[in-house]
C-alpha cells in the first residue's frame, strides 16, 4: 500500500549515517617490553616503573595530554617545546618617603645603639 511505502521512506530519512571512526594514530612500533606496568584494583589503576626515567618521561607526556593515558607498549611522543614569552622587565619608581615615615625613620635611627658598634635589627 503507498501509506506503507511513505512510513518507510521516512523512517529511511530519520535513521542518520553512522559516523565514520578516525583514523588509528600513528603509534610506531611496538615495544618488546613495556615502559610500565599497570594494576588494576578495585577499579585504581596502579603503573610500577623499572627506571626513574621513564617516569619522568610519562610525567612530561601526561602534562602535555592533560586527561590522557599513554600505551606502554609504545614510544612516548613528546610536542615540540613552545618558546616562553620574553617578558618586559618594568622600572621601578622609588617611592617618596611621607613626612611620618621620615619622621618615624629618624627617631629610629636616632634611638639606635649602631653608632655604639652594636647591630641592631628593629
Amino acid at each position: 500500500s503507498i501509506k506503507e511505502d511513505k512510513e518507510d521512506e521516512v523512517m529511511e530519512q530519520d535513521i542518520e549515517p553512522e559516523p565514520t571512526p578516525e583514523p588509528p594514530e600513528d603509534k610506531g612500533e611496538k615495544l618488546t617490553d613495556p615502559l610500565f606496568e599497570e594494576d588494576l584494583v578495585d577499579g585504581f589503576s596502579f603503573c610500577s616503573f623499572d627506571n626513574y626515567n621513564v617516569l619522568e618521561d610519562v610525567v612530561k607526556w601526561s602534562v602535555q595530554n592533560f586527561g590522557k593515558h599513554p600505551d606502554p607498549w609504545y614510544k612516548l611522543k613528546f610536542r615540540p617545546k613552545e618558546p616562553k614569552p620574553v617578558k618586559i622587565k618594568k622600572e621601578k619608581k622609588e617611592k617618596e618617603l611621607t613626612k611620618k615615615q621620615k619622621d618615624k625613620l629618624e627617631k629610629v635611627s636616632s634611638s639606635s645603639s649602631s653608632e655604639k658598634g652594636y647591630i641592631c635589627d628593629i
